[in-house]
């Protein structure tokens, strides 16, 4: 589709989101559940799909569940990788050749922006919260005392 309006694709990658909750109930072990049948006879009262029905999340840091899904405090990593210009691809609907190198193109820079994310969050000194916070209080006490 984006050859037939000779559109440019931005191959992109984003990393560290399905850190940020910890899920302790899906929705499909819920309507699995005991409790299921309640939730079920809920949403068609309501003309809702069960679908809808949020997973139960726990605290950051912790295994007490809440109320509402409450992310961490983790950094998310996100990197656009070199655009790639469609208009070369003219005949891709005609062509499997072209567009298997088209998809094999736009998959290799997704993964190639994944490797990068995970090379770069390892080695993220300040990747958690704690260790975010201790650096900038280091720094805020060092330029305090450097008056």
């Amino acid at each position: 589709m984006a050859s037939r309006f000779k559109a440019i694709i931005i191959p992109f990658a984003a990393l560290g989101g399905d850190d940020a909750f910890t899920v302790l109930t899906d929705s499909e072990e819920l309507l699995d559940s005991p409790i299921g049948p309640f939730l079920k006879d809920i949403c068609s009262q309501f003309n809702l799909d069960p679908e809808i029905i949020p997973p139960i999340t726990a605290l950051p840091g912790t295994t007490i569940p809440s109320l509402f899904p409450i992310p961490s405090i983790e950094r998310i990593y996100f990197h656009f990788a070199e655009p790639i210009d469609t208009a070369s691809y003219s005949d891709i609907l005609n062509d499997r050749k072209q567009f298997a190198s088209l998809y094999s193109l736009v998959k290799r820079r997704v993964e190639e922006s994944i490797d990068k994310l995970q090379h770069i969050r390892w080695n993220d000194p300040e990747r958690g919260l704690p260790q975010r916070l201790t650096s900038k209080i280091s720094s805020l006490v060092s330029n305090i005392y450097k008056i």
